[in-house]
Order: C-alpha cells, then structure tokens, then sequence
C-alpha cells in the first residue's frame, strides 16, 4: 500500500477500509460489478489474492471525492441480531443490474467506529463527523462500482446495532430493516459455528485467559446476542420494519422489495436464484436448506437472569414486528 493522492485518471477507485490509528482511507481500483459476493469482505479478499494495488489517503481526500457525485441515500439499511436470514434479504434486495451492496463492508464499519469520529456528537466537524463518512462512501459507490449510477443497499455488521443514531442522523429517511430470531435458536448456530463477529469477540476473550469473572462459552454468547437486542431496541424508531426469522417467506421478501422502492428493478431470474441458494455461498450453486429445528432448550447452563432478560428483550422486539402481509 503507498500513500497517494487520488489519481483522477483511475475512475474505479473505491474506498476500502479506514486505518484508525493513521487516520488513512485506503482505497483500491475495483472493475465494475466486482461487488457482487454475499459479504464484502469476501470480495477483499478475492482482489487482495489478485494482487490488486491499494493506495492511501487522508479522510478529506475521502469527503471531498464523495462531494464530486450527486448525493444518493441507500434504499435501506439491514440491521440484523446474526444468524436471522440477513444475507438472504441482503441478496434478495441487490438482485438487479442497478443495485449495488455494501454487506458488511469494513469502511462502513470503519466509518462509525473510528477513532477519529466522535460517536456522541453526529454534528461534529464537516470533515470528521461519521456521517458525512458514511454519505461520501455510499455516493462513491453508487457512482463507479457498477460503471453506473446504481441504487445501494446495506447489510451491517451485526454490533452496528449499536450506532443505528448514525446511520439514522445520515440518512432520515431510509427504512431500517431490522431482522430477529428467536434468542435460543441464535445461541444454537453461533454454538454449532460462531459466526465472524462471536469468533472476533472469543478471540479478544481469549487474551484475558486469567480473568476470574470470565463466563462459559455459552453464557459469552448468549451475553453478546441479549447485548445487539438491546441494541436494536434502542435504535428503533417509525421508519423501523422489524421482521423475525419465522416470518421471513418469499411474499414477505416481495414486499420488504416493494417498500424499498426496489421492484421495479430487480431481475425476477436472479432473485429466484437468491432465494433458492444458500446466501453465504459465493458461487451461488449450493442449495438452501432450512436451518434444523432445536428439539431441546439451549438456556441450560445459562443463569436464570440472562434467560430472562434474553427472553424479555426478544419478546420486545416481537411486540414491535411490522405486519407485511395481510
């Protein structure tokens, strides 16, 4: 990676990923329809194998690019509490030839969670605030990573929950889809294969091998998923479509679609192929299968209080599910 000013012969230059500690965006020369994968760390990933050149600049290199293109709002944002269907959604939603998305992209991330960026004050300086980061990446993106103009969806990363007033103080007016699972059976898939960000909060755990208040795994987890319910309760408002994995079918989808605005783009062959593969596969070819049922309770071991309050937030939840279909 080499320090640079952006070059303005490179039309397809994308921002990445912010480094915190240098305050550098680091951006690389991304084709487009290269964001098509279900999670934009595996695109990264794949142009990172390819050798692909990164170079870097300060964040006002970055405003003022976003600030070079019209302004666009995404047409949503999917805040999810993992293991929900939310790259189903996410895939559903972005199955048009004018539709990019941003799945768990490290610059959004990066974006609201950066040192530089003062969480509490969105009215921060132009030029550091995270929402004026927010608005120049989606700008970006939505100009050069489809050769055209194109809509945007968001898929965020699970513990971005936790900063839905920026995202909200970004853009007012987008709908948040907001996706739930019955607590018990989230606990149960990141138990059977931890999902990215329990694996992430294990590891961090496991650099504190000595701490005496040092819970289970199982009471870690249930912990972490009781923590982005709380979350998702706090950032919750009237543009909100709270929706629970049990009640995410097809017609549901086509509508979540329509109230995107999304309908009259979308290629009807590649949503029936969203819908019919497994949403995390890159190639697209292996099957769905429904998740299996949970034939015993996984709140054994847990401590009563936690099963409580895990049952409590996600009974509060359901209370605020949008009815979709009549």
């Amino acid at each position: 990676m080499s320090d640079s000013s952006i070059d303005r012969r490179t039309e397809r230059l994308l921002p990445i990923r912010i480094v915190k500690r240098r305050r550098l965006v680091v951006w690389a020369n991304i084709l487009p329809g290269e964001v098509e994968d279900p999670f934009m760390g595996q695109t990264l990933s794949r142009l990172a194998a390819d050798g692909v050149s990164e170079f870097a600049t300060g964040i006002d290199e970055l405003i003022y690019e976003g600030g070079m293109h019209p302004r666009v709002a995404p047409k949503c944002v999917i805040f999810h509490v993992s293991r929900c269907g939310s790259t189903l959604l996410s895939n559903a939603l972005r199955s048009g030839d004018g539709v990019i998305g941003l799945s768990e992209a490290p610059i959004l991330w990066d974006a609201v969670d950066s040192a530089e960026c003062d969480h509490h004050s969105v009215k921060a300086s132009p030029t550091n605030r995270p929402t004026a980061i927010l608005d120049a990446v989606v700008r970006l993106y939505s100009a050069r990573a489809k050769g055209r103009q194109a809509q945007v969806v968001i898929k965020t990363h699970p513990e971005n929950a936790r900063h839905m007033r920026i995202y909200r103080a970004a853009w007012p007016e987008v709908p948040f889809l907001v996706l739930i699972r019955k607590p018990d059976e989230v606990l149960a898939s990141n138990l059977s294969r931890r999902a990215h960000w329990m694996q992430s909060r294990f590891d961090r755990l496991r650099l504190f091998p000595s701490e005496p208040q040092r819970p289970d795994d199982k009471t870690f987890c249930a912990l972490s998923i009781n923590e982005h319910m709380e979350n998702l309760l706090r950032g919750l408002d009237d543009r909100s479509i709270v929706v629970d994995y049990s009640e995410l079918s097809r017609e549901v989808i086509e509508e979540l679609i329509r109230r995107c605005g999304l309908d009259e783009m979308i290629d009807r062959t590649r949503l029936i192929t969203a819908l019919a593969t497994y949403s995390k596969d890159v190639r697209r070819s292996r099957p769905f299968t429904p998740a299996p049922l949970i034939e015993e309770s996984q709140y054994s071991d847990i401590p009563e209080k936690l099963q409580s309050t895990l049952q409590g937030n996600y009974a509060k939840l359901l209370s605020c599910q949008t009815r979709l279909i009549p």
